[in-house]
């Protein structure tokens, strides 16, 4: 796997949205090579929430944990923030629940859903993809997600059960894809049918179209070591057949088109 933190050793531009947009789009015409490196960090740079007070209750209800993702191509090895929730012991059904996060959140976002999983008897068990939350790493691409989610499965346990949103819900099923690991039951929640399709999003809130926008996809492949239009749901679902799936989405989701979560 490349890491686009490899080949583009610069900064990101720290700028609020609407100099971004007018960089890009006047830079973008006059010099798209220039402003390339720019925009596929910037694409492949999550953003760092602030951690919020019901962020640290729950934090403080369970336990930390620590897991290796080993290097791979051009990436270091990294380190991968983990987090686990046990119920009391009398309403405990010995099951636990994974939860993986979308693009730009991190596991502290599932606060509201841990306390009733723990009411439910599950023990339940998070973590940070890298570049976000508290794990190592400034750039993340959807397969790391699933490398970490591997390493988090090889190095700690496999789940009863996985939840998983937006793009997370690619992660968990490439992950299963394997045939590596088998989970009674998994959860997609707003999945991102279409990697490209969600890129594509992101673009356009930039406002990145024309040359620019085509250099991007004919340099991403060799900048990510994946064809982002070859990375979908669809192209596991042969591969899922012996796992209980629950697909939840929201008609009016902006961001994860309802006619791709039907499709699949």
């Amino acid at each position: 796997m490349k890491v686009i933190s490899q080949p583009y050793h610069l900064r990101v531009l720290i700028l609020p949205d609407p100099t971004v947009k007018y960089y890009f789009r006047i830079v973008g015409r006059i010099s798209p090579g220039l402003v390339l490196p720019f925009l596929l960090k910037r694409i492949f740079t999550p953003a760092q929430p602030s951690i919020r007070d019901s962020h640290q209750q729950i934090l403080e209800q369970g336990r930390t944990l620590s897991v290796t993702l080993p290097a791979s191509g051009g990436r270091s090895a990294l380190n991968i923030q983990a987090y686990s929730w046990s119920p009391v012991p009398q309403k405990s059904q010995g099951k636990t629940v994974l939860l993986m996060h979308g693009w730009g959140r991190n596991a502290l976002d599932f606060y509201k859903a841990i306390p009733e999983l723990l009411k439910a008897g599950y023990d339940v068990l998070a973590f940070d993809a890298p570049a976000h939350g508290r794990s190592d790493g400034e750039q993340s691409t959807m397969l790391d997600f699933s490398d970490a989610l591997q390493a988090v499965m090889d190095q700690i346990m496999v789940p009863y059960a996985i939840v998983a949103h937006s793009v997370g819900c690619v992660a968990a099923v490439s992950a299963l894809a394997t045939g590596k690991y088998s989970v009674q039951k998994l959860v997609l929640n707003a999945p991102t049918v279409n990697l490209k399709s969600f890129v594509d999003h992101q673009l356009d809130g930039l406002e990145i179209s024309g040359g620019l926008r085509k250099l991007f996809y004919q340099q991403a492949p060799a900048t990510l070591g994946f064809d982002l239009a070859e990375q979908s749901l669809t192209q596991y679902v042969g591969k899922l057949s012996q796992h209980q799936v629950l697909v939840l989405f929201d008609a009016s989701d902006k961001t994860v088109s309802d006619k791709d979560v039907v499709a699949y």
